[in-house]
């Protein structure tokens, strides 16, 4: 009974291609709207339970678009970087010691150190800047360009400038 029903929709779907086509634009932008939460649940609960499909078709998606994905992967780290660097260094963030703005030279700095064991935890990159967003922008960090950061951590604790001055 269940694989005629499953039959019958499956060819009900091939003859009416277009008439479907046609009603999903009309209505399901509306639909999707209204119901975003009933859709974020349908497809946390469909991704669980179909996990190893999933991530199969993830792979294939990846693989068929890899110049995309990398692009839209870059595009996505780029920003997160900068809204945590915002976050914790002002707009346009800088750097807290040297006053350095170019962003590709900014980085976050753990202002009491540990940082090489708190990145063993919980990731680098793109990974940290995303525990940092979702543990509400802890206090302990701060921004320093690449060469505030190294010279603080090969002069215990303290960047050169501040030794200078």
């Amino acid at each position: 009974m269940l694989h005629d029903r499953k039959v019958y929709t499956q060819n009900w779907n091939q003859t009416h291609k277009e008439w479907r086509r046609n009603y999903n634009k009309k209505y399901s932008p509306e639909w999707k709207k209204n119901n975003r939460e009933y859709i974020k649940n349908w497809r946390k609960h469909w991704m669980k339970k179909n996990r190893e499909r999933y991530n199969q078709s993830q792979r294939e998606y990846r693989l068929k678009n890899k110049e995309k994905y990398e692009k839209y992967s870059r595009e996505r780290s780029r920003k997160l970087k900068l809204e945590v660097l915002t976050h914790y260094g002002g707009n346009p963030p800088k750097c807290t010691c040297c006053g350095e703005t170019e962003i590709i030279f900014l980085t976050i700095d753990h202002i009491d150190g540990g940082g090489r064991e708190h990145r063993k935890k919980v990731g680098d990159g793109s990974t940290f800047y995303r525990w940092l967003i979702k543990n509400n922008y802890p206090v302990g960090y701060q921004i320093l360009c690449y060469n505030c950061n190294c010279g603080k951590a090969k002069n215990g604790g303290i960047c050169p400038h501040q030794i200078n001055k």
